[in-house]
């Protein structure tokens, strides 16, 4: 009976060191919405951002966030016309638009610090010529930064056609 009673105490003790793993685990989870519960993107709660679910059918431009699951905007330089429509959108998670700097009238403030997860998406319309440079705060330090040139700002043609650009 001290063996049956030993063998009882060791399962439950590995019960309890399991159970006691996985609640760690779910508590420390990036909350990509895997773990249960509802932790997906809640474009709503971002009151001063143009955030929308609609596909961006009104996109001039699409700037993806983190292709593939790469740390990277696609494309990192973007030409646009004032006027133009870009739409930002997540394909993976755990990332932020965050403007560096921008022209003094611009109003765009991107989507601050708090990250959003795949299907998120934020439009905006650039109105103010001049460069835009904003990054991923998670991710500024491995290189997730990108730049929209709006108008003629370097004096040149001032076509946005991306096409055979040097960078």
């Amino acid at each position: 009976m001290t063996d049956d009673q030993s063998r009882r105490r060791f399962l439950s003790r590995r019960a309890i060191a399991l159970a006691g793993v996985m609640a760690l685990a779910g508590c420390t989870s990036g909350g990509n919405g895997n773990g249960g519960g509802d932790d997906g993107p809640t474009p709503s709660d971002e009151p001063t951002a143009t955030a929308t679910d609609s596909g961006g059918s009104n996109a001039d431009h699409t700037v993806v966030v983190g292709p593939a699951g790469s740390l990277v905007f696609d494309p990192a330089e973007l030409a646009v016309a004032p006027g133009d429509t870009v739409q930002f959108s997540w394909e993976s998670n755990f990332h932020t638009v965050t403007v560096e700097s921008a022209p003094s009238a611009s109003d765009w403030t991107g989507t601050g610090e708090e990250t959003q997860d795949a299907g998120y998406t934020h439009t905006h319309t650039f109105e103010v010529t001049g460069t835009y440079d904003y990054y991923c705060n998670p991710h500024r330090g491995s290189g997730m930064v990108g730049s929209i040139t709006v108008g003629d700002a370097d004096g040149g043609s001032g076509d946005s056609g991306g096409g055979d650009d040097p960078y």
